[in-house]
């Protein structure tokens, strides 16, 4: 099927779901096994067609890409390299795959690590993760895409920018682009919190403290013609939060040391892709769930109750409603919800007493799918069933959550002479809070 194809296919299935939705609610009768079978199909091959689309979109990416064809960002992450020297750094780290597990430098390898003045033997490599400019852009794409295309938009995005300013003296300026792009699009992919935060970067971990205001409490006054304001004051409400550097480890990755000399394929690029989802999984765990204290205070902590379920395993579709304005309008402007997809299954369903779904579908390309109106970021590390107690919607502007990232990504390997393999592990250090100064930006839906 053609692209287009998929998209009216995708479209047909969404028509099923509506006219079975329609069909029993005319008849007013409940939902039978057949119905809620039927529906289920059409919900299948709903999801089934978004992610043929998504692999469709994602290859003519990449096709496009080895051709050299993506424009020039606005922005550039740096200045380009000629071909002589992305060559040679690709040479240097390849060597430096190679000769820890025994084998030899190619004497293109050798001559790249000469020319880069590079010890391929050297067991950890340190690079700078891109400046917030280039996470916001990338989640500014994100968000204006359907949400099952947020691996391939932040790939297609790091892949096609030039060189960061890397940190030269641990090795930073001989990792090769696609490891780095590989890292950070794999870290920005799996979750969604780092997605919608607003992520900034220090050279320090130092506890770093964050001011709070809060003055929606005070409004101005009228005075008469030579009045006189008084002495009274009415300052804000001021207050502090702390972000500290809690460190993240991607675990090791073992490679025997056959796959490193034999493989086929680009080995770098792979330990790229799972050291970044290793640790990209991790720090979406803590910045969604984590209690604070010794660990990251996750973005459902730091909500605030927006509405309670009157029942502890369904949703009333009023209860959605009741949510999102439960947020000041202030924050709605740039607001969005947070569920897990389980929980967005069930939302799907969901109809006002006049048939309307609350859940619309983006049924053409750069079109997200949106809840209310509200653009929907899945995060499966939210609560995943209906169930007493849980908290299983956010809604509000969820840029609030800040995520402060020290310095860079640091990759370390050493061999396992036991087992004949080489190890890989990366480290970063990080922690996350929501910025609320008493007005509240982010609040949950919680079950009865």
């Amino acid at each position: 099927m053609t692209l287009t194809e998929r998209y009216e296919a995708r479209k047909t299935a969404l028509a099923t779901m509506i006219k079975k939705q329609d069909d029993l609610k005319d008849e007013k009768r409940t939902w039978t096994a057949d119905d809620e079978s039927e529906w289920e199909q059409a919900s299948t091959d709903y999801d089934r067609h978004g992610r043929a689309i998504e692999i469709e979109e994602r290859t003519q990416a990449a096709v496009k890409a080895a051709n050299g064809g993506f424009d020039q960002p606005d922005e550039p992450r740096g200045g380009g390299d000629d071909d002589n020297q992305v060559e040679q750094r690709a040479l240097a780290f390849g060597a430096w795959f190679t000769v820890n597990a025994g084998g030899d430098m190619s004497v293109e390898q050798r001559t790249a690590c000469d020319a880069l003045s590079f010890n391929p033997g050297r067991n950890r490599l340190e690079f700078a993760i891109s400046p917030a400019t280039v996470y916001e852009e990338v989640a500014m794409r994100m968000r204006s895409r359907h949400p099952d295309s947020a691996t391939m938009i932040a790939r297609e995005y790091f892949e096609k920018r030039a060189m960061s300013s890397q940190i030269g003296a641990s090795g930073g300026f001989l990792v090769p682009d696609s490891f780095i792009n590989r890292v950070e699009a794999a870290m920005l992919a799996f979750g969604g919190i780092l997605q919608v935060a607003t992520i900034f970067n220090t050279n320090s971990g130092s506890p770093l403290p964050l001011p709070t205001i809060n003055d929606t409490g005070n409004t101005g006054e009228m005075i008469g013609e030579s009045g006189s304001v008084g002495t009274t004051s009415t300052d804000p409400s001021i207050g502090q939060i702390t972000l500290n550097a809690w460190k993240f480890s991607s675990k090791p990755v073992h490679i025997p040391t056959e796959l490193i000399e034999d493989s086929p394929f680009d080995i770098a690029a792979r330990v790229g892709d799972w050291l970044g989802e290793r640790i990209g999984r991790i720090i979406n765990t803590k910045m969604t769930v984590g209690t604070g204290g010794a660990e990251p205070e996750g973005i459902v902590n730091g909500a605030t109750l927006g509405k309670t379920a009157a029942a502890a395993a369904a949703i009333d579709p009023k209860e959605i409603i009741d949510l999102a304005h439960s947020v000041d309008p202030s924050y709605r402007g740039n607001a969005r919800f947070m569920l897990h997809d389980s929980v967005l299954s069930a939302v799907r369903k969901l109809q006002t007493t006049d048939g309307q779904f609350l859940w619309m579908p983006g049924l053409q390309a750069g079109v997200p799918d949106t809840l209310y109106g509200k653009p929907i970021t899945i995060n499966q590390d939210m609560e995943s069933t209906l169930a007493t107690g849980n908290k299983v919607i956010l809604f509000g502007d969820l840029s609030k959550y800040n995520v402060r990232q020290v310095r860079g990504i640091r990759v370390h390997r050493w061999t396992r002479d036991e087992n004949d393999q080489e190890a890989f592990v990366a480290y970063v250090r990080a922690d996350g809070a929501v910025i609320d100064a008493g007005t509240n930006p982010i609040k949950y839906l919680q079950m009865a």
